[in-house]
């Protein structure tokens, strides 16, 4: 349960019975904290008829105080997710946008938080309520339409009957009702360009402004007061100067005062004196924080650990053999005995049959950069199809083997004629960001890929996982939806994927296997049909297409396309941890622990194989026995973790991903949301060693609601897919979960009490629910909010008391990705030659740092990057959990590490407080510190040797000269073996 201010809230799957999951690693308890809140950023608020009260929305709750100030009490709960209130012209009722259920609608609640009642229903958003002068209606904007925009609509308070006023292709929102009830204002949005117009009730529109948000008619009706550029207007004139105004609708009091929300606070403005007055209030919100205990891992186990990360199986067209990725390597798997096909430090993947059955493709970063290869499976001779500077991935061969398909990592879908070495463009994806594998249809002239289509609308970044079949004669594209408001599940390996006699294409929605019959050119015939019960990932065709092959929790198994003759096929393959044996002295000339303010100095690491045994006082001796390592002119400190990346794209990297991240002092990576059996899969290869690089610690993929926005987001769209996705995900035992923007409120509840049962973190990007529903942090300070605002940042880029009290005394974990720091680069002009720029990153990456380092920042951009890092100080000082991370490959991986960590120091952290944020801290928020993060016995042995002294000059960190993971040294010299220089 969560009890916020007296209200008890069931935390649980509402109105669905929970499946049960593993016992949990603690007891399920928590700890109630009171955060007092008197400032709150992005405060929306609204004042009564008669002048008497004020209703605010603080985190997500509606709270009402008297107009002159006070303590605020409570009327909603936190998994209703209210805001924008507003109320009806009688006083009698409030007005909100709920998120409860996963979609915006239309809520109304009585003062005293009795009679609440949902207005509006449906799988679409309807948000920003606003009362009719008669209180019989309230005006929204609502994308209901499936038009592709929003609109504005009207609903009658008693019977719910709606009304539509606007309909267009732009985005029309935030309404407001003239006071003699004929017209409405609103926003009218192209792009990024916005004007106020009014429409009365026969569609004639008229404008009233060139810019501007937020619109308030005048109690005269002779124009809006209206935000914008951070400052109120009223027809065109500057009302405000100075303050930071939120982005919410003024409420008029009188024919000259008007109460707004600036600066953290709520205000009564005077128009004659210009005047204001604040109305003070305290919210005291009171949260459940979760307390769990981490769960127990193997780091240094000697035994042999059962193979889970299968990784794009494939089933040949006879249906006897089966070609999968595992530690870094391809397999064939035949009458149940795996052979091993490739054996090399590179990653292999996107593999596919032939059609013919006597071949695969695959890609490979083998000489430099990922290309696509063929292999002849009965003489092993390879053949490199594809030579671009950049990534070459997602290719399946035509039919007749005579053309090959493929993806670039510009988002193109090519056609390469084998014969002829002609390539033809057959454009961009228009999801704008990656797509799955390729699939031919029987006559070779159809590609059938997935991608994001059907936008709700183009105001916020959400669409729909749809089939997409582009024409490789005349290059025209076409989406088709798998269903109505449904998704394929994620754009990693889940289909679609064309039949072999043509009439049908599989796919993975709602966590489970589908197939949906098609006609020749690739539309749809009929309804898709479920085939599977348990969870599937990675479909693929036999040659008579009469079954299909899927990962079900890391394990191959077949089905006939009617559903029955489900086969497992056991694949027996093992793995062992690398693990360092022996004795082993480190003589370090500064060592950081990972926690004091200074380094020691002269002192000796004694190790038993991959564990710190003692740290000492330096003395010189033989060594007996002993590996010795001279560090005698270094600085040894804790491994570094980067805590939010997202290795899906390590496809456009390949192994150098990991590479370079090692290179560069990591010896952890945290990932915020991937493709969970890839990930698994690297998971294992490192930690066996068949992989060069950090400890993986991995997400799966993003809880997200029934619209996604990104390829590694699952489309989550009802409470039984949840829980079928939590067992999926549950299966292959990732270290953290991820719920991502349009997860619903109690989804998100359900998320985090599943991952703390399983001893690990759960992660979310909106604060406000996060702290309230038992979540343990947020992967950004802000990033992509549902509310069409954010909810920690103003839009002058300020953030309140709220804030800082909630990351500190709320014990909400906040991950720090200061995309800004990227400025700093410039100060650092000899990274654009380092070797493990210029030999462990992909040609993208280097033109990104070279371009970078061209650009010096000025005194002024260098200001604006400090002040706006200052906030990870202010909240790491009073107590809060502040750790590093750069969403890479956003920003520039490795790279972006080390400007995040100089942002921080520019901020006002001293350099042990931020290399706190990618060490001891970093281990804390992982639930994993008894064993990482410091440098002390019985820790593991993660160190980085540092050439020079970071923790007198941050810059100097970057001057790595070797790493250890678990005891094993590497120099850069081993690293950039991998990928020497070309001649």
């Amino acid at each position: 349960m969560v009890t916020v201010s007296g209200l008890a809230v069931a935390s649980l799957v509402v109105g669905t019975a929970v499946a049960p999951h593993p016992a949990s690693a603690g007891d399920g308890s928590s700890r109630t904290v009171e955060v007092p809140m008197s400032e709150v950023t992005n405060l929306a608020a609204a004042v009564s008829p008669d002048g008497g009260t004020v209703v605010l929305d603080v985190y997500s709750m509606l709270w009402t105080v008297p107009a002159d100030g006070g303590v605020a009490t409570q009327i909603t709960e936190p998994s209703l997710e209210a805001t924008r209130p507003v109320y009806s012209p009688d006083g009698g009722l409030i007005a909100f946008q709920s998120y409860r259920g996963g979609y915006y609608h239309i809520w109304v609640v009585r003062p005293d938080g009795t009679g609440l009642r949902q207005l509006t229903f449906g799988s679409h958003d309807d948000r920003e309520p606003a009362w009719s002068p008669d209180g019989s209606a309230i005006t929204f904007a609502s994308d209901r339409a499936g038009e592709g925009s929003f609109d504005i609509y009207a609903v009658a308070v008693d019977s719910g009957d709606l009304t539509r006023w606007t309909s267009s292709a732009t985005e029309e929102y935030e309404p407001a009702w003239s006071p003699d009830g004929n017209e409405i204002a609103f926003v009218e949005a192209e792009g990024r360009n916005t004007l106020i117009a009014a429409v009365d009730r026969d569609g004639n529109r008229r404008p009233l402004t060139t810019g501007g948000r937020a619109p308030s008619w005048t109690p005269d009706g002779s124009g809006v007061l209206y935000w914008q550029g951070g400052g109120l207007f009223l027809n065109g004139t500057a009302v405000t100067q100075g303050e930071d105004v939120f982005t919410f609708a003024p409420r008029w009091m009188s024919d000259s005062t008007f109460l707004y929300t600036a600066d953290g606070r709520v205000w009564i403005r005077d128009l004659t004196t210009g005047a204001r007055q604040e109305i003070p209030f305290e919210a005291v919100v009171e949260l459940e924080r979760p307390v769990w205990e981490p769960k127990e891992r193997e780091w240094s186990s000697s035994a042999p650990h059962s193979v889970e990360g299968l990784v794009n199986p494939r089933l040949s067209p006879d249906g006897r053999t089966i070609v999968f990725g595992a530690l870094n390597d391809l397999h064939l798997l035949t009458a149940g005995k795996p052979r091993q096909l490739t054996d090399d430090q590179y990653w292999e993947y996107d593999v596919e049959w032939s059609r013919d059955g006597q071949a695969i493709t695959y890609t490979s970063d083998k000489q430099g950069s990922p290309d696509v290869y063929r292999r002849d499976l009965a003489t092993g001779q390879e053949q490199k199809l594809t030579s671009g500077a950049g990534a070459e991935y997602g290719a399946s061969l035509s039919p007749d083997t005579a053309r090959l398909a493929y993806l670039d990592q510009d988002n193109g879908l090519q056609v390469l004629d084998l014969a002829s070495g002609a390539v033809t463009s057959l454009g961009a994806g228009p999801g704008g960001e990656l797509w799955e594998g390729t699939s031919w249809s029987p006559d070779g002239r159809y590609l059938a890929l997935g991608d994001g289509a059907f936008a709700p609308n183009k105001r916020f970044r959400e669409d729909f996982n749809s089939i997409w079949v582009v024409d490789t004669q005349t290059g025209a594209q076409v989406p088709y939806p798998v269903a109505d408001d449904g998704s394929i599940a994620d754009l990693g390996d889940s289909g679609p994927v064309w039949s072999p006699d043509g009439a049908w294409m599989a796919f993975i929605m709602e966590s489970v296997l589908w197939v949906i019959p098609v006609g020749p050119d690739g539309a749809p015939t009929g309804p898709a049909r479920q085939v599977t019960e348990e969870t599937a990932d990675s479909p693929s065709w036999s040659g008579d297409s009469q079954r299909l092959l899927y990962l079900h929790h890391g394990e191959l198994t077949s089905v006939g396309i009617d559903g029955g003759d489900v086969r497992e096929h056991e694949v027996k393959l093992k793995w062992q941890d690398d693990v360092a044996h022996g004795r082993t002295v480190i003589h370090a000339g500064r060592m950081w622990d990972g926690v004091s303010e200074e380094a020691v100095e002269d002192v000796d690491i004694v190790l038993d194989g991959d564990r710190i045994v003692r740290v000492e006082p330096h003395r010189d001796r033989g060594h007996r026995g002993a590996r010795f390592i001279d560090a005698s002119d270094q600085t040894v400190m804790p491994g570094m973790f980067e805590m939010h990346s997202h290795p899906q794209d390590m496809r456009f990297y390949g192994t150098k991903w990991w590479n370079f991240y090692l290179s560069m002092g990591f010896t952890s990576t945290v990932s915020m949301g991937g493709f969970l059996n890839e990930a698994v899969s690297a998971r294992e290869s490192l930690a066996a060693g068949e992989l060069l690089g950090p400890r993986s610690f991995v997400a799966g993929e993003l809880i997200d609601g029934s619209r996604v926005s990104h390829p590694e987001t699952r489309a989550i769209v009802s409470d039984e897919q949840l829980e079928r996705e939590l067992d999926r995900q549950s299966a292959l035992e990732p270290d953290l979960y991820k719920t991502y923007v349009r997860t619903a409120p109690h989804h998100m509840a359900r998320v985090a009490e599943v991952a703390h049962a399983e001893g690990v973190p759960a992660f979310s990007h909106i604060l406000t629910t996060t702290a309230t529903l038992g979540l343990d942090g947020t992967s950004h300070l802000g990033a992509t909010q549902r509310a069409g605002y954010n909810n920690v940042t103003s839009p002058a880029g300020r953030s309140y008391q709220d804030v800082v009290d909630v990351y500190s005394a709320g014990g909400v974990d906040l991950v720090a990705t200061p995309f800004n720091a990227a400025g700093l680069l410039g100060l650092q002009p000899g990274l654009a030659d380092d070797p493990r720029v210029q030999r462990l990153l992909p040609a993208s990456d280097i033109a990104r740092v070279e371009e970078a380092v061209a650009t010096v920042p000025t005194a002024e951009q260098v200001a604006r990057i400090s002040a706006s890092t200052a906030l990870y100080a202010e909240i790491l000082r009073a107590g809060g959990n502040v750790s590093a991370g750069t969403d890479s490959p956003l920003a520039i991986p490795g790279i972006q590490n080390h400007m995040v960590l100089r942002s921080l120091v520019a901020g006002g952290m001293t350099e042990a407080e931020a290399l706190r944020t990618a060490t001891s801290i970093a281990a804390e928020t992982m639930g994993v510190a008894a064993d990482l993060g410091t440098v002390e016995p019985g820790k593991l042995a993660d160190l980085v040797f540092i050439d020079g002294d970071p923790l007198a000059d941050i810059d100097q960190l970057v001057n790595v000269g070797a790493t250890m993971k678990g005891g094993q040294h590497t120099t850069q010299e081993e690293i950039l073996a991998a990928f020497p220089e070309r001649p």
